[in-house]
């Protein structure tokens, strides 16, 4: 596998080798970082951290490509910024691209001889794929719609639609794509005139019912048992929701309940600054990012998960983020972007609904929809969470999801 990122907190490159290697595969993943502890965490699976000797492109999110402007800059400003601002761009994706190669080249030079390789978004398509032999076999596995996320969405229209074409000529190389959703699937499909795009979703493995009764978020936080928590968890980034939820904490329209932000990102210095402040009384704690096996006894404690991705791009309203099969897993319901495929799953479940969804960009949706659920009386709640459970064990769950990317690799296989 090629991972051009930090193993530690990607719970689904971590289930994908452990699946594989348990069906008997020698799995090798080559990263860019890791902590000390996941080798172990995931053995038999092998872990290689490779790092380039460059370290001025990295993905890190500190280029000049990534970094907005600290103010608004006069009209004459702009005009002189402007080819500065072009060529600093245009020098970070060179180097990025030269970085991006060269961890392609020390990965597969560090891992040796393979029978396939498994590479995860098109940084991991394209660092291998300029280091191996056209002939040898792989996977590729998107975990989402490259040119509508991170630095590639900041790019002009034109060059994302030569991005996603070259995606596309790069996927149709490999034996099959792996897509975490059907309408990714089809876009995929489409986009890159693909034939062989199987859905893998990411859900996290059957897990013990009894993880609430272990309380965690509200004995860590020394909260009362009564409290309502409304939990957000994942990347603290904008564009998810969190800040609309934050403020309405402060205006009382949540009532009475606390605010769990679990993890880490670009807004966790604003959060904790207003977890100070007193208008939200205490009610909104800050934690941070905790290793994918730690997170589900956590998740399990609070009363409604939060997932309102916003409509700023094509990759967020066809998203399933990890954090709603996440919530389905343990129990949560959740609060949710009416969005297609999030609305396929929380409210077309063949049991029911799993939670609400609502305009997440409409504050006053938002608090009814969060206060409807937490409000709700006992019942109504060991209802809401027994079909939550249920659904997850049934459908929404790793041990469906990992039969089909075995049958996957098994297919590719030489017979």
């Amino acid at each position: 596998m090629a991972l051009y990122g930090d193993l530690t907190f990607d719970s689904r490159v971590q289930r994908e080798a452990r699946s594989l290697a348990e069906a008997g595969y020698r799995v090798v993943v080559a990263c860019l970082d890791a902590s000390e502890s996941t080798p172990g965490d995931l053995a038999p699976v092998e872990v290689v951290v490779v790092r380039p000797r460059r370290t001025d492109a990295l993905p890190t999110g500190e280029g000049p490509f990534l970094r907005p402007a600290a103010t608004e800059p006069s009209r004459a400003g702009r005009v002189l910024a402007i080819p500065r601002t072009l060529l600093d761009r245009v020098r970070w994706l060179v180097d990025y691209r030269a970085t991006l190669l060269e961890w392609g080249r020390l990965a597969v030079d560090a891992v040796g001889p393979v029978d396939r390789w498994h590479a995860h978004d098109l940084t991991g398509l394209l660092a291998i794929d300029a280091a191996i032999d056209r002939s040898l076999g792989r996977v590729y596995d998107a975990h989402e719609i490259f040119v509508e996320t991170g630095s590639a969405a900041r790019l002009p229209w034109m060059a994302r639609r030569l991005i996603a074409r070259f995606e596309g000529r790069l996927a149709r190389r490999a034996g099959a794509t792996i897509a975490v959703n059907p309408g990714i699937a089809a876009l995929l499909t489409r986009w890159g005139r693909l034939t062989n795009v199987v859905v893998v979703r990411n859900c996290l493995p059957r897990q013990d019912p009894s993880l609430r009764q272990r309380d965690a978020l509200r004995s860590g936080l020394g909260l009362p048992a009564e409290t309502r928590i409304v939990l957000f968890h994942g990347n603290l980034a904008v564009d998810r929701g969190i800040e609309r939820v934050v403020d309405l904490l402060g205006t009382g329209s949540l009532g009475e309940a606390h605010v769990v932000c679990l993890g880490n990102g670009e807004l966790t210095p604003w959060l904790r600054e207003r977890a100070a402040d007193p208008s939200v009384d205490g009610r909104l704690h800050v934690l941070s990012a905790v290793p994918p096996a730690e997170l589900p006894a956590l998740v399990a404690s609070a009363d409604v998960g939060v997932v309102l991705q916003q409509p700023t791009d094509l990759n967020l309203r066809l998203s399933t983020p990890n954090k709603l099969w996440e919530c389905l897993a343990v129990g949560t319901p959740v609060v949710a972007s009416d969005f297609p495929e999030i609305r396929r799953v929380v409210v077309g479940d063949p049991d029911g609904p799993l939670g609400l969804v609502c305009d997440p960009t409409d504050g006053d949706a938002i608090a009814t929809a969060v206060r409807s659920l937490a409000e709700a009386d006992e019942a109504a709640r060991r209802d809401l969470r027994a079909r939550c459970l249920r659904a997850a064990a049934e459908r929404w769950n790793w041990e469906t999801e990992a039969g089909r990317l075995v049958e996957l690799h098994r297919s590719l296989d030489p017979h």
